[in-house]
Parts: C-alpha cells; sequence; structure tokens
C-alpha cells in the first residue's frame, strides 16, 4: 500500500487525497 501511494504520490495524490484521508489517518500518510 505505501508503495503506490509513494509512486502516485504525484497524479493520485490530488484524487486519492481525499478517499485516503478517511481511509488513513493523516499521521501514516506522512
Amino acid at each position: 500500500m505505501l508503495q503506490t501511494v509513494v509512486l502516485g504520490q504525484t497524479q493520485e495524490s490530488v484524487d486519492e487525497a481525499p478517499r485516503r484521508s478517511r481511509a488513513v489517518p493523516a499521521g501514516r500518510m506522512h
């Protein structure tokens, strides 16, 4: 899961940001 966030942090970050925020806490993202 971490790899997907890191690799897609550029393009998916905008679309997945709101979705990941609800799924995973902000503490885990950073």
